[in-house]
């Protein structure tokens, strides 16, 4: 690995954080992803999404993401009650 063409993770950190503050800030979005998978941990309650678009059945972008225990609990409280109505 060249040092030269090396970044710490902290400052890497600074200059996504900076982008998006500078980009979005103050903005809100509906982001549109086909929920491929969903690995749920019950020992922890924290479940994992993995996201996916697609362009002409081909896989353009991926993201793995997080939902802590009490978001998952929340939502699916919000889930069942829609199914209630």
């Amino acid at each position: 690995m060249n040092q030269e063409n090396s970044i710490g993770l902290y400052e890497l950190s600074q200059l996504i954080k900076s982008a998006i503050d500078n980009n979005f800030s103050g903005k809100s979005f509906w982001v549109k992803a086909e929920l491929h998978k969903l690995n749920y941990y019950q020992y922890s309650g924290h479940a994992y999404p993995e996201l996916l678009e697609k362009r002409n059945n081909e896989v353009i972008c991926q993201m793995k993401g997080t939902i802590w225990k009490s978001d998952f609990q929340r939502i699916q409280q919000k889930d069942m009650n829609l199914n209630t109505d």
